[in-house]
């Protein structure tokens, strides 16, 4: 009989992850060399945990296997993705079980690391409570039924992961609003986010730390006079803008304009409809001394060869 896996001595068992699983928080590839199946001819069984409350049949013992999962964590940091599920449902309501997972979990808040919560906005109140995160460093986040809410939109803002001071990377859900929402934006160094205007320039205005920003414009609304002003993003090295359709152009152009100079910014990823009949002038507009170093434009117009006249040493990528 083949020996089984504990067995094995523990130095050998440690062998065994460090040279087939990437340092954390990388994760394997799902084949090839460096993929958990290499170790099927290790291990007899391998036993697959997933936590969804998706199946009133299971969720109480998936409820008992993330409580035990928890436990036997001991000390270690946690990267953990939580989403609620309600199949059928076209507006998505909370699991009945859901406050009893995150309330779980939040027992153990002070060794989160690299968090993935997408829930309903009803049980997003739990996270404000005063609970410490001092190891949180990255938030994939938001509520996955604010764009259906209307009349049950709350008039007080929640402000969650106040105290999570190593928080510097943020990937928002397309529901986010920040408006009914609020982040340590004064801290945050990296955002993804799918945004309408105004709540595009209401985070920007307090995310003065940004350094690298990727984003999906939602709204064609550039030129309301009622967005608010935008300080200077003087870290802001990279920028990556997407979203609307060339009957949105003129409207579009007025995104940068808002957006003022970025003195630091170093890579530049954007559409050519953002840019306005000279694109080349938006560019140097963005950073009056010198220029960015990488640029990328798609739906482009102006051929290759304008921007290699103009930006000479750039790494230049330009798509029709």
């Amino acid at each position: 009989m083949e020996p089984h896996i504990l067995s094995f001595p523990n130095e050998i068992t440690a062998e065994i992850f460090t040279h087939f699983l990437p340092p954390y928080p990388d994760r394997p590839s799902v084949v090839g060399p460096l993929s958990p199946s290499f170790l099927l001819g290790i291990c007899r069984q391998w036993y697959d945990l997933d936590i969804q409350v998706d199946d009133d049949e299971l969720h109480a013992q998936q409820h008992h296997l993330l409580q035990l999962w928890l436990q036997r964590s001991g000390n270690c940091p946690l990267s953990i993705e939580l989403r609620n599920f309600e199949s059928g449902s076209l507006r998505r309501r909370s699991h009945p079980l859901m406050p009893a997972f995150l309330e779980t979990m939040l027992c153990h808040a002070s060794r989160w690391q690299d968090m993935h919560i997408f829930m309903p906005y009803e049980n997003l109140r739990q996270l404000e409570a005063s609970v410490s995160m001092p190891l949180l460093r990255s938030l994939t986040f938001g509520p996955d039924n604010l764009h259906r809410m209307t009349d049950d939109t709350p008039e007080r803002p929640m402000h969650l992961f106040t105290q999570a001071p190593q928080l510097k990377a943020v990937v928002l859900s397309h529901s986010f609003n920040p408006f009914c929402i609020t982040l340590p934006w004064s801290q945050i160094t990296t955002l993804e986010a799918v945004l309408f205007d105004d709540q595009f320039f209401e985070i920007l205005r307090q995310a003065q730390a940004l350094e690298s920003c990727t984003l999906w414009l939602n709204s064609q609304d550039f030129e309301s006079p009622n967005l608010p002003t935008i300080p200077t993003l003087s870290r802001l090295r990279y920028l990556k803008v997407e979203g609307g359709t060339k009957e949105w152009a003129f409207f579009l152009q007025g995104f940068l304009r808002r957006l003022g100079t970025l003195p630091a910014l170093e890579s530049l990823h954007i559409s050519e409809m953002f840019l306005g009949p000279d694109p080349v002038d938006a560019i140097c507009s963005l950073r009056p001394r010198g220029y960015p170093r990488e640029i990328e434009i798609w739906q482009a117009c102006a051929s290759l060869d304008v921007y290699r006249g103009a930006f000479p040493e750039a790494q230049l990528a330009i798509s029709a």
